[in-house]
C-alpha cells in the first residue's frame, strides 16, 4: 500500500511541469527587465498554502512586479502557473510584500522583477513541516534559494 502511495506521489509530482524560462516573457509595458537588475529581495514573504488545495498538490506561479522608488513591489500579475490558477492568489499576496534594494535607474524607466515561487507541501503523515520555496528572484536571476 505504501509503494502505491508512493508511486502515485511521484506520477503526480510528473505531472507538474517546470516553468519556463523568465527571460521567455516580454518586459512589461513602459518597463525594463534584465536577469541582474535588482539582486535578490531583502524582504521576501513566503506565500501561504491555499488551505482549499489538498496535500500533496504541488506547483509553481510565475510572477512579475514593478519596482517603486523605494524597492517594493508594485503591480503583481501572474505571468504563468502549474496548475494554472490554483496557486496564483496566494503567490500574488506574498509577491506583493516583497521589497528590493532600491532600484537603480539612470534612464528613469521602470524596473521590472520576476520570480519563481514554488508550492509543496508535505503529506499530513509525515514527520516535515510543510515547506514552500521561492525561487528566481531578484529580477530573475536564480533559480532558488
Amino acid at each position: 500500500m505504501r509503494r502505491m502511495m508512493l508511486v502515485a506521489a511521484a506520477l503526480l509530482a510528473a505531472c507538474v511541469t517546470p516553468p519556463p524560462d523568465l527571460a521567455s516573457f516580454p518586459p512589461r509595458s513602459g518597463a525594463v527587465w534584465s536577469e541582474d537588475c535588482c539582486g535578490d529581495p531583502v524582504v521576501q514573504k513566503d506565500p501561504v498554502f491555499p488551505a482549499a488545495v489538498s496535500r500533496g498538490t504541488e506547483g509553481w506561479v510565475i510572477v512579475s512586479g514593478i519596482l517603486d522608488g523605494r524597492g517594493w513591489v508594485t503591480e503583481p500579475i501572474v505571468l504563468a502557473s502549474e496548475p494554472e490558477g490554483v496557486f496564483d492568489a496566494a503567490a500574488l499576496a506574498a509577491f506583493d510584500d516583497w521589497r528590493y534594494s532600491a532600484p537603480r535607474s539612470d534612464s528613469g524607466a521602470k524596473r521590472e522583477v520576476r520570480a519563481i515561487l514554488r508550492f509543496h507541501q508535505e503529506r499530513p503523515h509525515s514527520p516535515a513541516a510543510p515547506s514552500m520555496s521561492s525561487g528566481g528572484g531578484g529580477g530573475g536571476g536564480g533559480t532558488g534559494y
